[in-house]
């Protein structure tokens, strides 16, 4: 018999929305606080310009998760703290926190440009493109083409 004592989930509640357990929103939570860290070079203006692009990318893969078992929201960030070493524009870190929005959750070109700016939107739309570029591998034969991944290495 469950526990009668025990409240139900909040509906505002990111665990509980999710169906995720609290410490893999809590993960992902703690994971953004950590790039934060990284962005004292930004304005409090760009700050809040990030941060708004993380809650709707977060919002986005809301249930998602990757083969290690963390949300999906993981992944982004990490992409984004890896720019943050680089010290990119705030328009950049939005994108990379984006970068999966429009494959993998329905996003539309439309809702980014509105919500985040023309800018944001070309720059997510041109990353998802990245993974379908075709470029020669400078070691294979001439006229070879060689699929990319996102890091730049041939399949």
């Amino acid at each position: 018999m469950g526990n009668l004592f025990q409240q139900p989930p909040r509906k505002d509640d990111p665990a509980a929305a999710s169906g995720l357990h609290p410490d893999a929103v809590n993960a992902a939570a703690a994971s953004f606080a950590a790039l934060t860290y990284k962005l004292d070079y930004l304005s409090p203006e760009d700050l809040e310009k990030v941060r708004q692009a993380y809650r709707f990318a977060d919002v986005a893969h809301l249930g998602q998760l990757r083969n290690n078992g963390e949300p999906y929201i993981t992944h982004p960030i990490a992409v984004a703290a890896q720019c943050a070493e680089w010290k990119i524009d705030a328009q950049a870190l939005m994108a990379a926190l984006l970068h999966d929005a429009l494959e993998d959750c329905g996003v539309t070109k439309g809702e980014l440009i509105e919500r985040f700016g023309s800018p944001v939107a070309e720059l997510v739309d041109g990353l998802t493109k990245l993974d379908k570029l075709q470029v020669q591998h400078p070691r294979r034969k001439p006229g070879r083409i060689v699929p990319q991944n996102a890091a730049g290495h041939g399949a």
